[in-house]
């Protein structure tokens, strides 16, 4: 699957609890890789969490590509942009689970 900015990906799992948990990703732009980093291409996006298809979170993240599992459907990209538009100002992943900024 090739993966392009502005596109929009999914990825469907099960969490501990056997609830299916599906990330809708955003795709913003290639991450510039620093020297410690990997051999692989990140990439920035912002991330909508649903829990058993209910909205949980919004956020922005950075992604390897090879978790990305499905191009989102239609009505997921619905959904993100409904609550975008409710959360213009997303904060990155680690501050919206610890809410601390993390550098």
């Amino acid at each position: 699957m090739e993966i392009l900015t502005g596109g929009f990906y999914a990825i469907d799992h099960k969490n501990e609890n056997g609830v299916i948990e599906t990330n809708i990703i955003h795709v913003l732009s290639v991450r510039e890789n620093s020297t410690i980093e990997v051999e692989k291409q990140f990439y920035v996006t912002e991330t909508m969490l649903l829990v058993d298809n209910q909205f949980d979170s919004i956020y922005k993240n950075d992604w390897l590509a090879e978790f990305f599992k499905r191009e989102a459907t239609e009505y997921e990209i619905d959904i993100f942009h409904h609550y975008k538009n409710q959360n213009p100002q997303l904060k990155h992943w680690a501050e919206h689970v610890t809410g601390t900024w993390i550098s």
